[in-house]
């Protein structure tokens, strides 16, 4: 669904006047058609949230991608635009339903909301919609069903296994106990001579 509305706004103090386009996007990939719904079955759930972070990181690939945690988890990204700004969210739902033969199905959808006063906001909502969606079906099934009921996640969404943290880099040296030990180590290994090992040996000693 999208809504766009012309609003006029009192700009400054010298009284003058400016037309805003406020706008607003929902989209719903559950897809009801009466009592039926549509719920995308896949294995694994960490599987479904990089689903929809890469979607959001493709469309959105210089602004940075946040996590929404809780009750319902997703992403969501926030954009400016000189006065005007818009904000974009995807959220994910463990859901449970039943097939037309009456076997239990748990899966997931998705909804794309979008609302802030940017012009092209609402047709990157969709093309966030369309990416998960075809992600999705990439990595699981979709499947019919009724009787749809939320359900709860099946893992802790820890960030790193989302997006990585970055490698720790301190600029020091392991102490040298821990590099007498290494270089022990490749000692009794074989790997190094008694010429290199006498030459490290030293050079740890020297850093002392």
């Amino acid at each position: 669904m999208l809504d766009c509305r012309v609003e006029m706004n009192r700009f400054g103090a010298i009284g003058a006047f400016v037309l805003v386009i406020a706008c607003s996007t929902h989209l719903s990939s559950i897809r009801r058609h009466g009592p039926n719904a549509t719920l995308y079955v896949v294995d694994d759930e960490a599987r479904v949230f990089r689903a929809a972070f890469g979607a959001m990181t493709d469309v959105f690939q210089h602004t940075p991608v946040i996590d929404i945690d809780g009750p319902v988890r997703g992403f969501r990204v926030w954009r400016t635009f000189g006065a005007d700004s818009y904000q974009t969210m995807i959220r994910v739902f463990a859901a449970n339903g039943s097939s037309e033969s009456g076997e239990p199905v748990a899966g997931y959808y998705f909804e794309v909301t979008g609302k802030g006063t940017f012009f092209e906001g609402p047709s990157d909502d969709r093309r966030v919609f369309a990416e998960v969606d075809r992600r999705l079906r990439a990595i699981g099934r979709v499947v019919q069903v009724t009787a749809v009921e939320r359900a709860e996640y099946t893992f802790d969404r820890d960030r790193w296994r989302l997006r990585p943290p970055p490698q720790e880099d301190t600029g020091r040296k392991p102490s040298a106990e821990k590099r007498f030990e290494a270089l022990e180590e490749l000692k009794r290994k074989g790997l190094v001579t008694p010429e290199e090992y006498e030459t490290k040996r030293k050079s740890i000693l020297d850093d002392l």
